[in-house]
């Protein structure tokens, strides 16, 4: 479909749609959910049970690359409902009967990370390297169509938005 509108001409004038012809903009409109919201009776996913269902919590590693050096687990055992611990490369599970079980056995968990080599990366690092490296005159393209030169003029923009962690402690 895109293919197809691209080959329509573009044209000179488009007429808008007068406000006044508006049947959804602009009106206040009622969510059907709102009620069952408000009073508790909506079901979500984290509310879904199962015979035998057990809830597990990560704690993973607060960098890319790192991996768990030590970890002390006594109290998290301790916690009522909680089943097992679990050790992975870069994190560690804690296997609750319910979800605030494996959550308190995560916060009981006492770990040493080795942060690996990124442990000194940042946003504000990240942003320097890649400023460094557009004005080296090599940019960084993730993928090039056409030729700005001969199709266009070129747009310039800086969008940056702080690194977020990939993993959750919860899953």
């Amino acid at each position: 479909m895109a293919e197809a509108a691209a080959q329509q001409p573009v044209p000179t004038q488009v007429n808008l749609k007068s406000p006044a012809d508006f049947r959804l903009l602009g009106k206040p409109l009622r969510r059907l959910d709102t009620p069952q919201k408000v009073d508790g009776a909506m079901q979500f996913g984290i509310d879904i049970r199962v015979p035998g269902m057990m809830v597990a919590c990560i704690a993973a590693c607060p960098t890319n690359g790192g991996r768990v050096a030590s970890v002390d687990d006594a109290a998290a055992r301790a916690i009522t409902g909680v089943k097992d611990v679990v050790r992975l490369e870069d994190g560690i599970a804690v296997i609750g009967e319910h979800f605030w079980a494996a959550k308190s056995g995560v916060d009981a968990l006492k770990i040493v990370w080795d942060r690996g080599p990124n442990a000194n990366f940042s946003t504000s690092r990240l942003f320097s390297e890649l400023e460094q490296t557009s004005r080296s005159g090599k940019p960084i393209l993730a993928r090039q169509v056409g030729d700005v030169n001969q199709s266009g003029k070129a747009i310039e923009a800086i969008y940056q938005l702080p690194m977020w962690p990939t993993r959750r402690w919860s899953r």
